[in-house]
């Protein structure tokens, strides 16, 4: 689960690269304001090191990494 929180209400978008760049997944696409909570399906997608990233329609972003061993 990835925990986040806007000040302001913006359109968010976080997406889940593989770590060949390519995305894998979207698992939130939508507006927030105040805390907000992803939990991410990790249970399709093979062992690995991946990125989560976060953007905003006004261009901001955050990035944090996630590693699956089974």
């Amino acid at each position: 689960m990835w925990r986040f929180a806007r000040l302001r209400t913006a359109d968010v978008r976080v997406e889940l690269f593989n770590s060949m760049g390519q995305r894998v997944a979207t698992p939130f696409q939508g507006e927030v304001k105040g805390r907000e909570s992803v939990r991410v399906d990790c249970s399709t997608l093979p062992e690995g090191s991946y990125r989560l990233r976060l953007r905003t329609e006004q261009g901001e972003s955050a990035t944090t990494g996630l590693v699956i061993v089974r």
